[in-house]
Parts: C-alpha cells; structure tokens; sequence
C-alpha cells in the first residue's frame, strides 16, 4: 500500500510539474524549460517502468529495464541541467559555466552506458552471479557520483546567493535586502530537505532494498523538481 501511495503521489507532482511549467512559462525555446520537461516525462517513464515490472511479473526484465532506463536518463540528468541552467542568474562566467555543463554531460555518457548496458545483460534469465555483481556495483557509483554531482550543484546556488547579497546588498533597499535573505533561507532549508532525501535513497541503495528504494528513487526525485522549481523560478523573478 505505502508503494503504491508513493507512486500514485509521484505520477502527481510530474503531471503537475508539466502543466504548470507548459502554462506558465512563456519562453519555451530556453534550456530551462526543456530541462524541466524533459526531467518530467523521465519521472513519468520511470513511474511506467516501475508498474510494468511490479504488475506483469511474466514481462522480460530486460524490457522493463530498459524502459527505465529511458526515463532514468532524463530524469537524473535533466533535473541536474536544470539546476545548470539557472546558474547564470548568478553567476557570468561563461566558461566556468560551460565547464560544469561539461562535466554533467560527460558524467551522462560514463555513468548511463555502462550501468544501462550491464543491466539489461544482468536482466536476462541466463545472466550470471558475475554479471548481477557488477550491475549492482555500477548502480551504487552512479546513484553516488549523481548526488555528489547534484550535491556541488546545490552548494553553488548557496555560494552565489551569499556572494551576490555581500555584493550588491548595501545597493539594496531594506525591502530588497529582506527580500534577498529569504530567499537566501528558503535555498538553504530546500537543499537541506533534498540532501535529506538523496540520503534516504543511498541508504536503500545500499541496503539492497530494491524495490522499495525504486519508488523511492523516484518519489524523490519529483518532490526534487517540484521544490527547485518554486524556488529557482523565484530567484529568476528576483534577479530580473
């Protein structure tokens, strides 16, 4: 019953993340909005993956995984572009903002192919113990290195923030100035709340807790985009 809860409550913030997002943002050419729809749609195929494998017991693994696959994909790193894509509100650096989009995009190509590839062979009915070993090994540096990579991420919206109210703060009235340090409060108890939450799912990783950490996984990762979307769309109304 708790799983399907989960998972009834997951289909719901992804579906409400896309139509909020479809209505309310008018610039739909930017990254920022693709980002977030396509970090979306991954939650939902995730969702659907999840059904199949827990519904249809009969169905090939290998098929349900690679369905999830092709959700995990844009859920994880869509989530993590679409905290790269807000970065230049705070930050001018084109280079070094390049070089993190770098890093996420190279993060894709050597954590995704290898774990996808070894999971659909682990999937298999005749698939080894070998085989089984290393899916779980990869899984677990994945799921690690994704929130570390999440992790700096956030900890560069704290760095910025601080450093643009040291900056322009004495510019500021005390309205703006109020306005800024709540802003600056809300960023540090969302990330508190969503490193919380990444914790809970290492540890289920490494409880080997599959299913339950499945849904987790997932439940996790749409409160994730639901809460950085208030509060980056925030920071976007404040800046301009």
């Amino acid at each position: 019953f708790a799983l399907a809860c989960l998972i009834g409550i997951t289909l719901w913030n992804a579906a409400e993340i896309l139509l909020r997002v479809w209505w309310s943002l008018r610039q739909r050419g930017s990254l920022y909005f693709w980002s977030i729809i396509t970090a979306a749609l991954g939650i939902l195929i995730c969702v659907i993956s999840q059904v199949i494998k827990l519904e249809v017991p009969s169905q090939s693994g290998s098929v349900a995984l690679a369905i999830g696959s092709a959700g995990w994909v844009p859920m994880v790193t869509g989530q993590s572009v679409v905290l790269y894509s807000r970065l230049h509100l705070l930050w001018d650096n084109a280079r070094l903002l390049r070089y993190i989009l770098a890093i996420i995009l190279i993060n894709a190509v050597i954590l995704h192919i290898p774990t996808i590839t070894v999971g659909i062979v682990a999937a298999s009915t005749d698939s080894s113990p070998q085989i089984i070993k290393a899916y779980t090994i990869l899984e677990r540096v994945q799921v690690t290195i994704f929130f570390l990579q999440e992790l700096c991420l956030s900890g560069l919206y704290l760095w910025r923030c601080t450093h643009f109210q040291k900056q322009y703060g004495r510019r500021m009235g005390a309205s703006d100035t109020a306005a800024m340090t709540k802003m600056l409060w809300s960023l540090i108890a969302i990330n508190l709340v969503v490193t919380m939450l990444d914790c809970s799912v290492l540890a289920l990783e490494y409880l080997n807790l599959y299913v339950v950490q499945l849904t987790a996984k997932n439940f996790v990762y749409s409160v994730k985009l639901k809460m950085e979307l208030s509060v980056l769309n925030s920071l976007r109304d404040y800046v301009q």
